[in-house]
């Protein structure tokens, strides 16, 4: 009787943690997306460098705090791949270039979306 109210409570602790860490992923990665979409693609179309360079570097300092949770979590090649198109796309605006940051951060956008969608509860997440 002891072992299974021990693996009762370390079920519901396991599953509990990760209910947390998929709310505060899901606000992050959504957090990250919109301003990509609403700010900074927006300034990088208008050549408002200044703009996109400040929201954006916002961004990559909110996606370092997530990344130390999101590896314990995800899968390290697809953390490690976002992060360096956080990176060529912070180069991208730096140097203004206006067609291969909009590319870059466009691709990050979806791989965004693909970090999310591999957090969701499934089936194909699981097998």
């Amino acid at each position: 009787m002891r072992a299974l109210i021990v693996s009762i409570i370390s079920l519901s602790l396991v599953v509990g943690i990760w209910i947390v860490y998929y709310n505060y992923s899901d606000d992050a990665l959504d957090k990250m997306k919109t301003s990509c979409e609403d700010t900074v693609i927006p300034a990088i179309k208008d050549d408002d460098w200044e703009t996109a360079r400040t929201e954006f570097e916002k961004q990559y300092k909110d996606w370092h705090k997530y990344r130390r949770a999101a590896l314990f979590f995800l899968d390290t090649e697809n953390v490690n791949s976002t992060d360096a198109s956080f990176a060529r796309a912070l180069e991208y605006i730096d140097e203004e270039d206006a067609s291969n940051a909009r590319g870059e951060v466009l691709s990050l956008k979806e791989q965004l979306n693909s970090l999310k969608a591999n957090e969701k509860p499934g089936l194909s997440n699981i097998f």
